[in-house]
């Protein structure tokens, strides 16, 4: 699946000619000041959220495009020694571990950057030690039950998932990544909460190098035996680097008991509960879409299913991941202004289309050469499903702002029906369609079922919150769609010269036009040119 979230509005006085041609207008919430006589002076509400927003971006993304790289030659070391039947198994133990954890964490790694978030904003720094010393304790339990879980169960999970038992000690042993991780959430919802992005980009940095160092060479010696192994050591990293991060946060530890735990942390249990009940709708969902695909084509089948929403999730989920880090927290700090939040979900829809837009066209033109290069021949499989499932992903870019005012505002209800709805489209396309359409089922089940419920969503947030978008946000939705819908035709009708000479116009297009209104809003130039120490 995330302070100061108060713009302040800005005035700028420059002498009589900056009075005379500063003028006003309403953006939504953004009071806007002018000033046309010098672009020293031209800055407006609507500009700062846009600058915040490439700001933290480029902080959690320029960690994430680090993290990408290293993650490619991973990817590539592993598609080369374990194959499309290695991709598979990884996904299998990786999706027991999701469905055992959205079962047992009740969402307080989410619900809780929430709550620190707010208490941030209001720098209460005692409510801050407090809330996370109950977070602490709540994820700690819910980790000693994600484990007791796995081990119990181990043999039922063996046996729906490959069939037999003989994976029980396997599924056993991620008891020690399911710890681990609960923790691991506790501390990571305390550095985003206090909006201390920078750590948690260093952290994705190092966890990322680690994961290369260790991961390779276990899998050369060990191959698909080393899979379970490597996952556990990946948690293990990941607790020890957020813990050192963690503990440089300037806070006063207190202790409580855990009846205070559960009583002062229930309104996180119950937030949690409802975005965590979806989760545990979307891990069963791929679980059984992964064990639907076992039973039809073998753990290759799964393989190629894996990589493409591995891909997907990795390469364009980097730039939610990195906007995620700091919109929600910010959305939370301001949820009881409504005209703030409509202001602030209109600029983050627009930087992430600016941001998604040329990836997205990108990956619709070089599909086949990018399986090639980051896979391997034996994954070409996945590029009709990756086809379908990118033109998902710019619906699914669109609807992640809008969604989120659902949480922020502690929607919950209608949150998880209209994730519901989602789940049961996405399913029941695989189902309905796999006779005629096979294995891309998985991702033109995704396109489809993105479509309606983007559609859903704008109307169910309309009514809970009176959201609208405003015109300018309109026509980059529109701008950025049409190209998107050329980029896919382009990928599926055409091949050899003509399909990359087309493509590659459409990208250059889309990626000239999202640095020309970046730099309109941001003024990148300047920014590149400060940084750079060059003079202006």
């Amino acid at each position: 699946m995330l302070r100061s979230g108060r713009l302040p509005v800005l005035f700028v006085f420059h002498g009589s000619a900056c009075a005379s041609s500063a003028h006003e207008k309403n953006r939504g919430s953004c009071l806007v000041i002018r000033c046309t006589a010098n672009r020293q002076y031209r800055c407006t509400l609507s500009e700062k959220s846009h600058k915040h927003i490439l700001k933290t971006t480029g902080i959690i993304g320029g960690s994430q495009v680090i993290t990408i790289a290293v993650g490619i030659l991973r990817t590539k070391f592993v598609a080369i020694l374990l194959g499309p039947a290695g991709f598979g198994l990884v996904g299998l133990f990786q999706s027991i571990i999701e469905l055992i954890r959205s079962i047992t964490s009740f969402g307080i790694d989410f619900s809780a950057v929430r709550d620190i978030a707010e208490s941030t904003a209001e720098k209460d720094r005692e409510k801050i030690t407090r809330t996370y010393a109950v977070v602490y304790r709540l994820t700690l339990i819910t980790g000693v039950l994600g484990a007791f879980v796995s081990i119990v169960f181990a043999p039922v999970f063996s046996h729906f998932t490959f069939g037999d038992t003989s994976y029980s000690f396997m599924v056993g042993l991620l008891s020690v990544s399911l710890v681990a991780d609960a923790i691991v959430g506790g501390k990571s919802a305390l550095i985003q909460g206090m909006m201390q992005i920078s750590k948690i980009a260093k952290v994705k940095i190092l966890l990322s190098v680690l994961s290369l160092v260790v991961a390779v060479p276990l899998y050369y010696f060990f191959r698909l035996d080393a899979v379970v192994p490597v996952i556990i050591l990946n948690s293990l990293m990941s607790l020890i680097l957020f813990s050192l991060y963690a503990e440089k946060i300037d806070f006063r530890a207190v202790r409580i008991s855990l009846k205070e735990a559960f009583r002062e942390g229930f309104g996180m249990i119950k937030l949690g509960f409802y975005t965590e009940f979806v989760t545990f709708l979307s891990m069963l969902t791929m679980y059984i879409v992964k064990v639907f695909l076992t039973g039809k084509g073998g753990v290759e089948y799964v393989g190629y299913f894996q990589a493409a929403w591995s891909f997907s999730m990795t390469y364009l989920g980097a730039v939610l991941t990195a906007m995620s880090t700091d919109f929600f927290p910010r959305l939370s700090s301001v949820n009881k202004d409504s005209e703030k939040v409509r202001g602030m979900v209109n600029d983050q829809t627009e930087m992430v289309l600016f941001l998604a837009g040329p990836i997205i066209i990108g990956m619709l033109t070089f599909m086949p050469l990018v399986i090639r290069i980051f896979y391997s021949d034996e994954f070409i499989q996945t590029v009709n499903i990756l086809q379908w499932q990118m033109m998902g992903d710019f619906l699914k870019v669109l609807s992640w702002p809008i969604g989120m005012i659902l949480l922020a505002k502690n929607i919950s209800r209608t949150f998880i029906l209209v994730e519901v709805t989602w789940l049961l489209l996405f399913l029941s396309g695989i189902y309905v369609g796999w006779d005629m359409f096979g294995l891309d089922v998985t991702g033109i089940s995704f396109f489809v079922s993105h479509l309606i419920y983007f559609c859903i969503l704008v109307v169910v947030v309309n009514k809970s919150v009176m959201f609208r978008y405003n015109a300018g946000t309109l026509r980059f939705i529109f701008l950025y769609g049409s190209i998107a819908v050329l980029a896919f035709l382009n990928g599926m009708l055409l091949e050899g010269v003509l399909r990359y000479a087309i493509g590659t116009g459409l990208t250059v297009l889309v990626a000239v036009i999202s640095l020309y209104f970046i730099n309109k809003y941001v003024d990148l130039a300047g920014l590149v040119r400060k940084k750079l120490g060059l003079p202006g």
